[in-house]
């Protein structure tokens, strides 16, 4: 990723990589708390479930409008949702209302898939077709950029009230210790970032979490799902508040992300000489953390291998669980930023389609494993066909 934010914001200095990627020699911890401000706090989460819920809808209608033809592959319905609500996260704006912006973030999406796993010297900008694509794609995203960054200064200017995305938070605000303010090139690396980590990672953590539930052995944990989303909000939208209160539903999206981990890795660089089982690891090493082995030790989970939501229902287990035993999102002072709304945008999907439809596998996958693959997040490397049956 270093070189595409080398190609989106060339005057950027050379430390400036994103929040992922920043070290903490390149300010990485100013960028971390500003980013905290922006996004973890309740009321940010608040501030863009009314646009989640708006898009679930649409979800849920445009999958009742194909589910008179068969079963589904959903995720590309789900890939769109995602996108949809992490682009007005982000930079306030719809997708529909921005094409050209909308079409230059899908390439960067694609391309990071393929190319995710290639090391910097195998990227060839000028031979490869999909990197040349890139390229031309990234000065849109940038103009567009500068454009709504030149636009909020103005307002800023006239006293006018700001709209409320990422952007425009990070890019307003002073850090508590320096009084200082961001450079608009890391305004747009930043929410790049933020852009990059939310659109597949939760659009993959939703196609496991419905691939689940609708297998025949797991129709009475659907039926109780129902029943919980039925109970907590009846016919109404799911709120920030109100979903911390539905402990079924947190499970099954913490179930998922344990088999399912949406980022496969978690990476660090050793700030210390280190010996671990005989393995000398030199200070500066960069140190790749696996986390579905993690994920699945049984002596953190009573069932390893099996979908089991059960596992994160008994607060007392829980609390009594090794904190580093579940590391979808990262821990510590690394973790993703955007986990709290990545999940809260997970549940409101969720809510919305079990709500609305019983689901079921495609009657060809039923006893069948799904094939994945690990890239820039796990994926489904094969349909991942559900019939949605609308209820009544």
């Amino acid at each position: 990723m270093q070189q595409v934010y080398r190609r989106l914001a060339p005057n950027a200095p050379e430390t400036s990589h994103g929040i992922a990627m920043r070290t903490v020699d390149g300010g990485w911890e100013k960028h971390r708390r500003l980013a905290n401000r922006a996004l973890l706090p309740p009321k940010a989460v608040n501030a863009f479930t009314d646009d989640m819920n708006a898009y679930a809808k649409v979800l849920v209608n445009g999958l009742a409008s194909e589910s008179t033809k068969g079963a589904i592959d959903i995720r590309k319905p789900l890939n769109d949702y995602t996108f949809s609500v992490i682009l007005k996260i982000a930079f306030g704006t719809r997708g529909e209302s921005v094409p050209e912006i909308a079409d230059a973030v899908r390439t960067l999406f694609n391309v990071a898939r393929t190319h995710f796993l290639l090391p910097s010297a195998a990227l060839d900008w000028e031979k490869d077709p999909l990197l040349r694509d890139l390229h031309e794609k990234l000065q849109s995203i940038r103009r567009f950029s500068m454009d709504m960054l030149k636009e909020r200064r103005e307002m800023m200017k006239r006293c006018e009230v700001l709209p409320r995305d990422f952007a425009t938070a990070i890019f307003t605000a002073r850090d508590e210790k320096d009084g200082e303010m961001l450079m608009e090139e890391d305004v747009l690396t930043d929410s790049i970032d933020i852009m990059a980590a939310g659109t597949d990672t939760t659009a993959s953590l939703l196609t496991f979490a419905l691939y689940e539930l609708a297998k025949p052995e797991n129709k009475m944990l659907q039926m109780q799902l129902y029943k919980e989303i039925t109970d907590t909000i009846a016919t109404a939208d799911l709120q920030y508040d109100t979903s911390g209160s539905m402990r079924l539903m947190t499970a099954v999206l913490k179930e998922t992300a344990r088999l399912y981990p949406p980022a496969p890795i978690n990476g660090r660089a050793a700030t210390e000489d280190f010996e671990f089982h005989g393995v000398h690891i030199p200070r500066g090493a960069s140190v790749v953390i696996l986390n579905e082995p993690i994920h699945r030790n049984s002596a953190h989970y009573a069932h390893p291998n099996m979908y089991f939501p059960y596992h994160f229902i008994d607060q007392n287990i829980n609390k009594a669980r090794h904190p580093f035993a579940w590391i979808p999102f990262g821990a510590g002072g690394r973790s993703c930023v955007g986990q709290r709304i990545s999940m809260m945008e997970a549940k409101v999907a969720l809510a919305h389609l079990i709500r609305a439809f019983e689901i079921e596998l495609a009657s060809h996958r039923n006893g069948r494993k799904l094939e994945t693959e690990a890239g820039f997040t796990i994926a489904a490397v094969e349909p991942v066909e559900i019939v949605f049956k609308a209820r009544k």
